[in-house]
């Protein structure tokens, strides 16, 4: 028998918000999923078994090659549900009776287990008993984020500024006494960084240029090192040059003696 009018909207509603759960840009397309919820959510599932057969019974409406249903299917889907729970007894339209016992779908959330010393308040000690500011003594606010201090329109805080001013007034003040001065005197006629570049000892100096110096010998051992093993080579190479130079000049000499000794036996011969 078909839906009675009333039930129409009302299985159509469903549908749609079993579609959207989890998915709200569903236009009217039910997966699997969705339709196991829909089983489960109204008490069609009760162990895995029955998992099982609600997906065989949905790969089965769909359709072979099928992955979702649309609203003329998941209808038929319901009056062969229908027809399955109601068959033997005593309701005339039994997809009017099943639509009227739907409901919408159920958000499911974990629900934590009780614990004792968190439920029960009398067992609280410490801050949580007797109460405090803060359970955290290194809270993180906007206390400890910010730097409150006074400062000036661009930010320049006024402790920084009165720390400059004391600084810049004491080198005025010693500038100025340079100037009554006259210039004259030995503390007066240096600038005061130029001083104390002064005040190092010949000790220091001694020490610094013989590890200047030491630092130098270093260097050129390390470069005697790496160019080392080329040094050896070209010295080889140097070697073997001297040889086959002497071997030839002991050839041309040889060469000249033989020329010179037959060039007299050609006079004597005439």
């Amino acid at each position: 028998r078909a839906i009675s009018t009333a039930n129409m909207p009302r299985l159509k509603d469903l549908f749609m918000e079993f579609c959207r759960f989890g998915d709200k840009n569903n236009k009217g397309s039910m997966n699997g999923r969705q339709f196991r919820k829909f089983c489960a959510d109204n008490g069609m599932i009760g162990n895995e078994e029955e998992r099982t057969d609600c997906d065989i019974f949905f790969t089965k409406a769909v359709g072979k090659g099928k992955r979702t249903m649309t609203f003329l299917t998941f209808r038929e889907a319901c009056r062969k549900l229908a027809q399955g729970i109601y068959t033997g007894t005593s309701v005339e339209n039994p997809l009017a009776e099943f639509v009227s016992h739907l409901r919408s779908p159920i958000a499911n959330g974990t629900i934590a287990d009780p614990v004792k010393f968190h439920d029960d308040k009398s067992l609280y000690t410490g801050v949580h008993k007797k109460g405090g500011p803060t359970t955290n003594d290194k809270a993180i606010t906007l206390r400890t984020l910010l730097d409150r201090s006074e400062a000036n329109a661009r930010g320049v805080k006024l402790s920084d500024l009165k720390r400059n001013d004391v600084s810049s007034s004491a080198f005025k003040l010693a500038a100025s006494e340079r100037k009554t001065t006259g210039g004259r005197g030995h503390h007066n006629t240096r600038s005061p960084f130029k001083s104390a570049s002064k005040l190092s000892s010949p000790r220091s100096k001694a020490a610094s240029s013989s590890k200047r110096s030491s630092i130098k010998s270093i260097k050129r051992d390390r470069v005697q090192q790496q160019h080392h093993p080329k040094i050896e080579e070209l010295l080889q190479t140097v070697a073997s040059l001297e040889k086959q130079l002497k071997a030839a000049i002991l050839r041309a000499e040889s060469a000249e003696a033989r020329a010179k000794v037959a060039e007299a036996g050609i006079k004597d011969s005439k």
